[in-house]
């Protein structure tokens, strides 16, 4: 999954810079929310950081 995530190009558009394998965008969306719950949950900094986002934005009720 890592390696799928991280050869995602970022050109506002989802889609994998592997000419092989051409995963959908829909797939390409659900390995990111993927990557981004694993650092979510496996990084108290990030997850401190990303509370402090949301309170910040107005979202208080944003279970941290």
């Amino acid at each position: 999954m890592f390696q799928v995530v991280n050869a995602i190009d970022t050109a506002y558009r989802l889609q994998a810079s592997s000419a092989d394998e051409r995963p959908s965008a829909h797939a390409l969306q659900g390995h990111l929310f993927e990557a981004a719950r694993i650092l979510m949950r496996e990084d108290p900094g990030v997850l401190t950081k990303v509370c402090a986002w949301f309170q910040e934005k107005g979202f208080a009720n944003v279970k941290c």
